[in-house]
C-alpha cells in the first residue's frame, strides 16, 4: 500500500518539469550559464582600464579618419518623363496619322534613362564643359599616363583624350528610376559642387537636345513620307504638296535651331517638368557620425577580445607579473601594459633585465 502511494504521488523532478515545462531536466545547465556569464562580467570589469583604452583610441582614429578622408559633393537633377512622353507620342501619332497605341509610361521612362548610359551623350557633354575643366575629375597619374601609351599608343589624341573622359563620367554617374511617379533621378559627386552641379545639368541638357531631335527625326520622316505620297498622287504644283514642303523646311530648320543651342539656352527652355541641379554646400561623404560610431564598434569588440584573451592567457603578460605574495605589480610602465599582443616583442635593454632578475631574487630571498 506505501509503495502504491509513492507511485501514485509525483516525483521532485517531475514537479520541477510541470512548473517549468520549457527547461526540462535539472537546472544545473542554466546556473552555470549565469556562472559564465558573471565570469565574464568579472573578468570584463576588471579590464576595463583596458577596454576605455581602446575605445578612446578608436574614438581619435575615427576622428582622425572623418578630418583626412576628401569631401566629396553630390548634386542632384530630376526629370519627371511621363506627362512629355505621353505628350511626344500623342504628336507623333498626330503627325504621321496613325492611330494613337496605349503603352505603359514606367517602360518609357526605364528606356530613357538607359539614354543617360551613351558614350555619344558622355562625349557631348565633355565637349560642352571642355577637358582643362574637367581636368580635376578626369586627371590621371604618371604611372596610369605611362601604361595607357604603352598598351594603347597615341593617348595625347583629342578624340582618346575625349573618350577616357566620357568614360570616367559614365562611371562617376548614378541614375535612378522611379516608375510610380515616372521620374528620373540623375545625380553625380566631385570635390567641387559647382563643378558637379555643371556635370549633371550639362547630362539634362544633353539629354533634352537628344530627345527633341528624335522627335524632330520622327516629325521629319513622317512629312517626308505624306510629301512622297502627295507627289505620286497629287502632283508637283497641287497647294497640298506645297504645304508638306514647308512642313518639311521647318522641321529642318527646328532641328539646325536645336543642334545650335547652348546647354544655358536648354536649361532657360526647359519646362516644369525638369529640376535642375545646384551647388551644395553640405559635403555627401564622408559621414563622420557612420564612421565614429563604426571605430567605436571596432574599438569596443576589440577592447573586449583583447580583455577576455588576456585573461585566458595570463602567462603573455610577461610585463605584470606578481610577486609571490600577492605584493606589487612588476610592471614597467601603464603603457607598455596597454601594448597588448605587441608587447612581446619589446625589446628590453640589458640593463631593465638586469634589474628584473635582482628584484626577482630578492623577492624570492624575502619569502623564502
Amino acid at each position: 500500500m506505501a509503495k502504491r502511494v509513492q507511485r501514485s504521488l509525483p516525483s521532485d523532478r517531475s514537479v520541477r518539469n510541470i512548473l517549468d515545462p520549457v527547461h526540462i531536466g535539472p537546472p544545473i545547465l542554466g546556473i552555470q550559464y549565469g556562472q559564465v556569464v558573471i565570469g565574464t562580467l568579472g573578468k570584463l570589469l576588471r579590464r576595463k582600464t583596458l577596454i576605455m583604452a581602446m575605445i578612446a583610441a578608436a574614438l581619435v582614429f575615427g576622428v582622425i579618419a572623418v578630418f583626412a578622408m576628401p569631401k566629396h559633393y553630390t548634386a542632384e537633377a530630376f526629370i519627371r518623363e511621363g506627362l512629355a512622353a505621353s505628350e511626344s507620342a500623342t504628336a507623333a501619332h498626330a503627325i504621321s496619322g496613325n492611330r494613337p497605341v496605349a503603352f505603359d509610361a514606367s517602360l518609357l521612362v526605364e528606356t530613357r534613362s538607359q539614354l543617360f548610359q551613351s558614350h555619344q551623350l558622355a562625349r557631348q557633354v565633355v565637349q560642352d564643359i571642355g577637358l582643362e575643366r574637367l581636368r580635376p575629375i578626369v586627371g590621371q597619374s604618371r604611372l596610369s599616363s605611362w601604361w595607357q601609351r604603352e598598351f594603347y599608343g597615341a593617348t595625347n589624341a583629342p578624340a582618346y583624350q575625349e573618350e577616357m573622359a566620357a568614360t570616367k563620367l559614365l562611371h562617376g554617374l548614378s541614375v535612378k528610376t522611379e516608375p510610380r511617379v515616372y521620374q528620373i533621378e540623375l545625380s553625380y559627386s566631385a570635390k567641387d559642387p559647382e563643378l558637379a552641379a555643371s556635370i549633371t545639368n550639362a547630362f539634362v541638357a544633353e539629354f533634352l537636345r537628344t530627345n527633341s531631335l528624335q522627335r524632330l527625326s520622327g516629325q521629319r520622316a513622317a512629312a517626308q513620307a505624306a510629301l512622297s505620297e502627295d507627289l505620286a498622287t497629287l502632283g508637283d504644283k497641287h497647294p497640298k504638296v506645297q504645304e508638306a514642303r514647308m512642313r518639311l523646311a521647318s522641321i529642318d530648320r527646328l532641328t539646325k535651331e536645336e543642334l545650335s543651342k547652348s546647354p544655358e539656352d536648354i536649361e532657360k527652355l526647359a519646362g516644369e517638368n525638369i529640376t535642375f541641379a545646384e551647388a551644395s554646400v553640405i559635403p555627401s561623404s564622408p559621414n563622420p557620425p557612420l564612421i565614429i560610431g563604426f571605430a567605436l564598434v571596432i574599438g569596443l569588440a576589440g577592447g573586449i577580445g583583447r580583455a577576455l584573451w588576456l585573461e585566458r592567457n595570463p602567462q603573455q603578460e610577461w610585463l605584470q607579473k606578481s610577486e609571490p605574495t600577492g605584493g606589487r605589480s612588476l610592471a614597467l610602465h601603464p603603457l607598455l601594459n596597454f601594448a597588448g599582443p605587441f608587447s612581446a616583442n619589446l625589446r628590453v635593454t640589458s640593463r631593465m633585465r638586469r634589474r628584473l632578475m635582482l628584484r626577482r631574487r630578492w623577492l624570492l630571498r624575502q619569502n623564502g
